[in-house]
């Protein structure tokens, strides 16, 4: 796997309505797209594996890398999927600052939030994102398919599986947010509409079966993409060039479709490139 030529990197801090200091990495791109990336749970700018990701994009556009509450350089404590589209919204608006399109481009819990930001609070604005891409997102929480998934349960759920998550992950977990999930992303893809929205699952994703981008894929108005990828696994981590530059070079196509008339049929299944 090659490393992306590492473009100039501008630190940003910005402060969500709640009043929570969040940290930004900001990659110049070309063209008028600027994709707000927002990586998944104990994951952050500080990643090797974000930063790759991050560098892969800006050849296509431009990048904002947004820690979630709890993770990297930011304060607060993440409330696992809750509260985050406060943060994806204030890196939105620093993004719009600057730039006449934005994406938000989520993996993984960081998919779960683009997906409630778009749905929650697009529909309270005058301009709303230009697109939005889930990357292993789960369609609902709390999924326990999966030995990773449980094991992950285990980490956020319990006082000493917070505890290690602190020390080992570097990633602090609000005590209550595993008692009080908020509504699943499926419950609230369909009001992501007329924005284009795409969906995108690993075949391999060893923590999220492709059930979950199926399940999200049909909830969803106009227009929609669904991509099962073979071979990819789950989230940044997994990720590799060749994905990331069909994402890149997709944006102009998919940002376009958000001006196009909506379709009668809801939740109809567009190729890929």
């Amino acid at each position: 796997m090659s490393r992306p030529p590492t473009p100039s990197v501008r630190d940003v801090d910005v402060v969500t309505a709640d009043g929570i200091r969040l940290h930004l990495a900001e990659l110049a791109g070309p063209g008028p797209i600027a994709v707000v990336l927002v990586p998944g749970f104990s994951c952050s700018w500080d990643k090797p594996f974000v930063q790759r990701v991050a560098c892969w994009l800006a050849a296509h556009a431009a990048v904002v890398t947004v820690d979630l509450r709890g993770h990297g350089r930011s304060g607060g404590r993440s409330t696992l999927g809750a509260q985050e589209v406060l943060d994806v919204d204030a890196a939105v608006a620093h993004a719009r600052s600057s730039y006449e399109q934005v994406v938000t481009l989520g993996f993984s819990m960081g998919g779960g939030s683009v997906l409630r930001h778009a749905a929650l609070l697009g529909e309270r604005t005058d301009e709303p994102v230009d697109a939005v891409v889930a990357i292993s997102a789960a369609s609902r929480w709390w999924r326990t398919e999966t030995r990773p998934m449980r094991r992950l349960h285990l980490l956020a759920g319990t006082a000493p599986g917070r505890l290690a998550t602190r020390f080992a992950l570097h990633t602090r977990v609000d005590r209550g947010a595993a008692e009080d999930p908020p509504t699943p992303p499926v419950a609230l893809v369909e009001r992501i509409s007329p924005t284009p929205l795409l969906v995108v699952h690993g075949e391999a994703d060893p923590y999220l079966t492709t059930d979950n981008a199926r399940e999200l894929h049909g909830a969803a108005g106009e227009p929609s993409e669904l991509w099962i990828v073979p071979g990819y696994g789950h989230a940044e981590l997994a990720l590799d060039e060749a994905l990331a530059v069909r994402l890149g070079r997709h944006l102009p196509t998919l940002v376009a479709r958000g001006v196009r008339p909506r379709s009668p049929a809801a939740g109809a299944t567009m190729t890929g490139p």
